[in-house]
């Protein structure tokens, strides 16, 4: 085994974990879970999605400052729309 492989394959899957392809990815397997009741801590509730996803507008819109034009293109174009 080398070590030095072990560890780059390492430093590889912690640079994808953080990029926003692998989060959309991840919160989608945690959504469908979701749906079909199988989280152990939380329960879905379908109805309080727009509720829920006002709330993260307004987290965003105080941790960020206007303009958005430094966030990635998708989340740019959802404040922009909201702002």
């Amino acid at each position: 085994m080398f070590v030095g492989a072990s560890n780059s394959s390492t430093e590889q899957t912690i640079e994808y974990l953080r990029t926003l392809p692998s989060i959309r990815e991840r919160c989608g397997r945690v959504h469908d879970l979701a749906k079909q009741g199988k989280l152990q801590y939380f329960d879905y509730h379908p109805e309080k999605e727009e509720d829920v996803s006002n709330y993260c507008i307004k987290i965003i819109r105080v941790c960020l400052p206007f303009p958005y034009r430094t966030l990635p293109l998708p989340l740019m174009t959802i404040c922009m729309r909201i702002a």
